[in-house]
Order: C-alpha cells, then sequence, then structure tokens
C-alpha cells in the first residue's frame, strides 16, 4: 500500500472522529478515503465479476452521490435506520454498562446524529427501520425483499 493510500484512509478515520466531537468536518478528506474505497471495490469487481454486498456507514446523501460518481448508476444503498430506544438497549449490550462502554455508546449515538434518510429523489436508496422486536434474520429479510424486486 502507497503512503498516498494510508493517508486517505487516516484523514477518512479522523473524520469519523471530528465528527464524534461536534468539530468543523472536512469533507474533502472524507471524500478522498470514499474515492479510494471506490476504485478499489471497481478493481476488484471487475477482477473478480459479479454483484457485491459491503457493509459501509455513509452518511450523508453528499457522499452516497460521490461514490455512485465512482461506482455506477446501479450502486444501491440500503439505509438501515434504530430507534433511539433499540440503540441504546443493542449498544448496551455489545459495550456493556461500565464507563468505557457508555463511552462508547455516547460516541456511537454522537455520529449517528449526523446520518441522513434517503433523500425523496435519491434512487436505488432504501431505507429500513429496525424496531426492537426485529432481529438481523429479520432484517435480512427486509433486505433480500428490496433486493429482489430490483
Amino acid at each position: 500500500m502507497t503512503q498516498e493510500k494510508l493517508d486517505k484512509f487516516w484523514k477518512g478515520k479522523d473524520f469519523y472522529m471530528k465528527l464524534s466531537q461536534n468539530q468543523e468536518l472536512d469533507e474533502e478528506a472524507r471524500q478522498r478515503l470514499q474515492e479510494y474505497m471506490g476504485e478499489c471495490m471497481k478493481h476488484e469487481r471487475k477482477h473478480i465479476g459479479g454483484n457485491w454486498v459491503v457493509a459501509h456507514a455513509v452518511p450523508t446523501r453528499k457522499l452516497r452521490d460521490f461514490i455512485r460518481k465512482i461506482l455506477g448508476k446501479d450502486l444501491v444503498f440500503i439505509l438501515l435506520q434504530l430507534d433511539k430506544d433499540t440503540t441504546l438497549e443493542r449498544l448496551t449490550r455489545r459495550h456493556g454498562n461500565g464507563e468505557m462502554g457508555k463511552a462508547l455508546t455516547d460516541f456511537c449515538f454522537k455520529i449517528e446524529s449526523f446520518y441522513e434518510l434517503k433523500a425523496s429523489d435519491e434512487e436505488n436508496t432504501f431505507d429500513i427501520i429496525i424496531t426492537d422486536d426485529m432481529n438481523s434474520h429479520d432484517v435480512n429479510e427486509k433486505i433480500l425483499e428490496i433486493v429482489n424486486k430490483l
């Protein structure tokens, strides 16, 4: 990996740290990371072929549109959203109730507040609202329903 690629990666990481601390965001650094990731996916897809699923958090419509420019219009985004109580319960279960667990949960909540749902004119983008009574199988089924209709 080149130094330039490493720099893009670390600047993308810095984007999320600043996001969690309500600092001014460097959207260009985030776009450089997305561009690098997109080019890697494009290269591997050309090399390997087939359809791909990539789990990645993309917080804004602006970034989703940027990624579409790299990977093409057939790209599909499925945005997962949990209500606050469900999020709190799941994060507490994952991270625990101790000081570190609470800090991680707080970090996740701060970042989550910047995520945007699908815009009304955003093609190939779908929202799934995850409720407290849904498990991972239920979420997978909802995703498959969407994908199978495409």
